[in-house]
């Protein structure tokens, strides 16, 4: 698993990809605390046991509405993460 980009889209939107490989989207976490973003991912196996894990933890740009932030899990791992711009930031 892997970050692929972060970038401003052409609509003024702030976005992040991320390969969460196999995980479901039960399995991930995608939370922001004081404009640092954390998105974490874990397989548990029926015995309780933890099969497989992922985390990355970034800091948002300060022009990021990070209350905005919504996630699209594509079939091929792919976790895209768009969040808007602050009113009057750009």
């Amino acid at each position: 698993m892997r970050i692929i980009r972060g970038q401003m889209t052409p609509r003024q939107q702030w976005s992040m990809s991320v390969r969460v490989g196999d995980f479901l989207p039960e399995d991930i976490i995608v939370k922001a605390v004081n404009h640092r973003l954390e998105v974490r991912a874990e397989k548990v196996a029926v015995d309780g046991n933890s099969e497989a894990e992922f985390s990355h933890k970034c800091q948002l740009p300060n022009e990021v509405d990070a209350t905005s932030i919504s996630t699209q899990l594509y079939r091929d791992g792919t976790l895209v993460l768009r969040a808007d711009w602050k009113p009057g930031t750009l």
